[in-house]
């Protein structure tokens, strides 16, 4: 959840309103997929819905940095740059090409489970991956920066 919000306080709510409709709708539940997929699925239409509600205006980029790093304060900035530039560039994505690469990349789903979760074939999570993935690359560019 925080992945798509970066937001700690709203990943938290969010986290908690899927566990409470899993649990009033866990007699829904079928066991053609893994409990994993169908959380992750109630989590995604969360997400879709704090994003579309009035409440939400903009999208606020955190970074964060390490509180215990051997680097300098250079390095550190540095870093925490190009972790922005890489988050606003994959917020400059389509919704479900983000998603794809968020679930493959940062929840370790394989591409079959990343499919049972948006509802689409395992191919065609691949092909989306792969195409979010050159195109996000086009827009970092060389080294990480945005062009």
């Amino acid at each position: 959840m925080y992945s798509m919000t970066r937001n700690t306080a709203v990943a938290d709510d969010l986290s908690q309103e899927v566990f409470i409709q899993a649990y009033q709708h866990l007699s829904q539940f079928r066991e053609t997929s893994s409990m994993k997929t169908w959380l992750f699925t109630i989590a995604k239409h969360k997400c879709i819905d704090y994003f579309r509600s009035a409440f939400v205006r903009r999208v606020t980029f955190h970074a964060r940095m390490d509180d215990v790093s051997d680097d300098s304060v250079e390095e550190r900035v540095i870093a925490s740059e190009q972790r922005n530039a890489v988050w606003a560039a994959l917020f400059q994505l389509k919704p479900d090409a983000r998603e794809v690469v968020l679930l493959h990349t940062k929840e370790d789903m394989t591409f079959k489970e990343v499919g049972q979760v948006l509802g689409i074939s395992e191919t065609a999570a691949r092909v989306k991956y792969h195409r979010a993935v050159q195109k996000l690359q086009r827009m970092l560019g060389e080294g990480g920066r945005r062009r």
